[in-house]
């Protein structure tokens, strides 16, 4: 049960053998989605601007559509004084730098530096650590959960070589606490790793000690912040059971969910699994030492048991296989021949480099000087800083809060200076809070795009009979596209127009 040369250093591993502009090819892959973002893509997308919106005060229990891991990162986004996606883009490039880390840490327990070095290539030109995160531009929950699980899988596999050792068990109940405040997906990562542990001959007698109890009193204290969110809000349980549980899924739905878990672990690592495929080859698994051995079951039950939900009508969608591309990654590198690996190594850099060049550049043309992103390029900053200067010329107070169309108001919110409460709708349970009714009493701005159906509704729940129109320019877009806003203002309380 030794590892291959498991002391080596990390970075110098990764990078031994490669020239300088293969490195350089690397780099800019990896970091091309934070400049693509920045030049071509600025404004938050849908999820980040809902949770930044959402996160000008901590919010400790997460919000009525995301868990508190997310809601945690959006907080840590908020705090960076250049708000704009690309910084959410860079926050999580480098929790994906710590899924690496944690990746290649688990295949020094069975492969040689050389499969380590081709692991971490085809993990930082993949799709699932670059472009993933830009369609999205997200801190979202599928996203939060690349760092937490390989943490949790390698504290595992640290605990179960050593059970005595109380430390990888702790910190293996952190990290598996932190996963559950991301998605309750993490319930197939804890079953595959009771079933791994149970299966395995070598492993069973750890339940006997006290190592596997104490991670999960430590995942249970981790994860008491969303355990007592989830309590305080059963209509989100009833949500998520007939997310896992439809009452009636036709075969399409069926089908739809299980091809998503089959091709979601290929999918995510395209490019480099075009060179890894045809590389693969049969090999004897009693040859493999027994951490691999073990590791392969882990994985293996962690493609199955998606299966078998999916075959039983639970939606299943690519984006939720997120986590478990990176391990099958590192399982699928003992499978190809030793004399093969060298050589594959500068083919990924070589066939990625190509590959998002293209990519990157095709769809920076087609935004610049096309009809643009509806999303990723609207006029957040121009419309907040438009919006409160008409605001400000007709009162001298306020506004509180701001409410409408929720991917328009989380926007404004979003990019406003200041503190204004986001609510997501008219029945927003935080409009009846103290918090919510003193937001209210400031006045606020009710904003949506036309045409919105409920946007006439809005205004007559305050009272308002009229609305106004802004047009903006899209940001970063050369062709002149425009997007219309609808707005109308609620007046404060007890607030005199300026000048009186």
């Amino acid at each position: 049960m030794t590892s291959a040369q498991p002391e080596h250093r990390l970075a110098g591993g990764i990078t031994a053998g490669l020239t300088r502009g293969q490195i350089l090819v690397l780099v800019a892959i990896f970091l091309a989605p934070v400049v693509i973002v920045a030049l071509v893509l600025p404004t938050y997308h849908v999820d980040i601007r809902r949770l930044s919106a959402l996160a000008a005060e901590f919010p400790l229990l997460g919000t009525d559509r995301h868990p508190p891991l997310s809601s945690w990162l959006a907080w840590i986004n908020h705090l960076i004084p250049l708000h704009d996606a690309w910084s959410a883009v860079l926050l999580q490039a480098l929790l994906n730098l710590g899924a690496i880390w944690f990746l290649v840490r688990i295949g020094q327990l069975f492969l040689e530096p050389a499969r380590l070095r081709l692991a971490a290539i085809v993990l930082l030109s993949s799709m699932l650590m670059t472009v993933w995160s830009v369609p999205g531009f997200s801190l979202n929950e599928d996203l939060a959960q690349l760092m937490t699980w390989p943490a949790a899988v390698w504290w595992y596999l640290g605990a179960i070589r050593n059970p005595m050792r109380a430390r990888n068990w702790l910190l293996m109940g952190v990290a598996l606490g932190l996963a559950c405040l991301t998605k309750y997906y993490v319930l197939l990562l804890m079953g595959a790793l009771v079933l791994a542990s149970l299966i395995d001959r070598d492993t069973r007698r750890i339940w006997l000690a006290r190592g596997p109890w104490l991670a999960v009193i430590v995942a249970f204290i981790v994860a008491a912040p969303h355990l007592y969110w989830l309590w305080s809000h059963p209509d989100h349980l009833e949500f998520v059971h007939q997310k896992v549980a439809p009452a009636a899924a036709g075969i399409g739905a069926i089908s739809q969910s299980v091809l998503a878990v089959i091709i979601a672990p290929f999918l995510l690592v395209i490019p480099g699994m075009f060179v890894l495929g045809p590389a693969l080859r049969r090999r004897a698994l009693v040859q493999a030492p027994q951490p691999f051995r073990h590791f392969l079951l882990l994985v293996g039950l962690l493609v199955l048991l998606p299966l078998l939900a999916a075959f039983l009508g639970a939606d299943f969608k690519i984006r939720y296989q997120t986590p478990v591309a990176g391990f099958v990654v590192v399982a699928l590198l003992w499978f190809i021949p030793g004399e093969r690996v060298a050589r594959l190594a500068p083919r990924v850099i070589t066939i990625a480099g190509l590959f998002w060049a293209v990519i990157y550049l095709v769809a920076s043309a087609g935004y610049l000087f096309g009809p643009g992103h509806g999303k990723a390029q609207e006029p957040g900053p121009a419309l907040a800083a438009e919006l409160l200067a008409r605001w400000d010329a007709g009162f001298s107070c306020g506004p509180g809060f701001v409410l409408g169309q929720e991917t328009v108001s989380t926007l404004v919110a979003a990019y406003a200076p200041g503190a204004l409460v986001a609510f997501s709708s008219l029945a927003d349970p935080d409009m009846k809070s103290t918090q919510g009714k003193n937001a209210i009493s400031k006045g606020g701005i009710l904003v949506w795009k036309p045409p919105y159906g409920n946007g006439k509704t809005i205004r007559q729940a305050f009272g308002i009979k009229e609305s106004n129109r802004i047009t903006l320019p899209l940001r970063r877009n050369l062709a002149g596209k425009t997007a219309t806003y609808e707005y109308a203002f609620v007046p404060p309380k007890n607030c005199t127009p300026p000048g009186d």
